[in-house]
């Protein structure tokens, strides 16, 4: 359970991210300069490239998630904090 919980934590600042900063975003239309009906694309053939992006960006997804639950079953947190504890160093301030 506590490593879903990480998963978790960890996925809402992606999809948040991906949500909220860059959904509606288009830099290549420029405010009363260039209108987004002008900016689009007339190229064909742009279902395979679409395709392809999604596929690329699958892979990366599940990769960083395989990632990231190795690194959590390797290191528990719980074992980084007795460690830190052992050192003496304090877990909460300043880093100076």
């Amino acid at each position: 359970m506590n490593s879903q919980r990480k998963f978790f934590t960890i996925s809402k600042g992606e999809i948040t991210w991906i949500i909220f900063a860059c959904t509606g975003r288009q830099p290549w239309t420029i405010y009363h300069k260039l209108s987004t009906a002008d900016s689009v694309t007339t190229a064909g053939n742009l279902g395979l490239l679409f395709t392809l992006f999604v596929a690329i960006y699958m892979v990366l997804a599940v990769s960083a998630i395989l990632v990231l639950l190795y690194y959590f079953k390797k290191n528990p947190v719980l074992e980084d904090i007795n460690r830190t504890e052992q050192k003496n160093v304090s877990l909460t301030g300043s880093n100076s």
